[in-house]
């Protein structure tokens, strides 16, 4: 009965040290566009971010953002999304447009510390399909497919300066932690707790574009990861289930 005890002590005291509504935020180490055709040895990563998708290669746009994530190790994950935060509007932009959201998963991904942020461009990306505005070198959305598609979301001309959108990428998160080996045939985590998203839009449309604010335009509106712990009534449950079960071992071997 000690132990037991014990241990159910040991489980009020972690839960109630996760708060209910808050999010664990992470910043991007680096974001930046790439331009295809004549700018594609060109760096853009002190620029905004904004994907662009013409029928000449030339003005078409895609865009990188890195993320550390070994902060989020041993924390339990209910949900992680990618915030984007829109900047402004071009006024020859479509009505609407999805923008589609990659992440790199055979650890192949986008190594900040061998190519900078400054040095980033269309020719050199990661997975960048260099023949094409809107996709990346083995995409799909199966644990096979290296540039696994992650989540998409439409943004709307009429949306305003400051309007926040949110990518679930909780389970390619998960993931990397190695957490969810599942998610991928290439590895079971990634290799450093670095990733890689790579937006685009998904398909090939006249116009201008959107902007969303990069880090360099603001640190606080710029890329983030928002991870939200799951409710703490949800998590006690769990975590007093598992106790229970190892406090009944222990008395059968005894």
């Amino acid at each position: 009965m000690r132990t037991f005890a014990t241990v159910s002590f040991l489980v009020v005291a972690i839960a109630v040290s996760i708060p209910a509504d808050g999010a664990m935020l992470v910043g991007a180490d680096a974001d930046a566009r790439i331009r295809g055709g004549s700018s594609s040895g060109t760096n853009f990563g002190a620029g905004n971010l904004f994907a662009k998708a013409n029928a000449s290669l030339s003005v078409s746009r895609k865009f990188y953002i890195a993320f550390d994530v070994s902060s989020l190790v041993g924390m339990p994950l209910g949900l992680v999304e990618l915030l984007l935060t829109k900047q402004n509007t071009d006024a020859g932009a479509p009505a609407s447009k999805v923008h589609n959201v990659f992440g790199i998963i055979d650890n192949a991904d986008w190594d900040t510390g061998t190519l900078a942020e400054s040095s980033i461009n269309w020719d050199n990306a990661p997975k960048n399909s260099t023949s094409s505005a809107t996709g990346f070198v083995g995409q799909g959305s199966t644990s096979s497919d290296a540039s696994r598609l992650l989540d998409s979301v439409t943004v709307f001309k009429t949306d305003p300066t400051g309007t926040e959108y949110r990518f679930d990428v909780t389970e390619y998160v998960r993931w990397a932690l190695g957490n969810n080996a599942s998610f991928s045939t290439f590895a079971s985590s990634d290799s450093d707790q670095s990733i890689t998203f790579m937006i685009a839009w998904d398909s090939v449309v006249a116009g201008d574009t959107y902007t969303f604010f990069s880090k360099e335009n603001d640190p606080l509106l710029g890329p983030q990861l928002a991870a939200v712990a799951p409710e703490p009534s949800s998590l006690a449950l769990l975590l007093m289930g598992a106790a229970g079960l190892v406090a009944h071992r222990r008395r059968r071997t005894r």
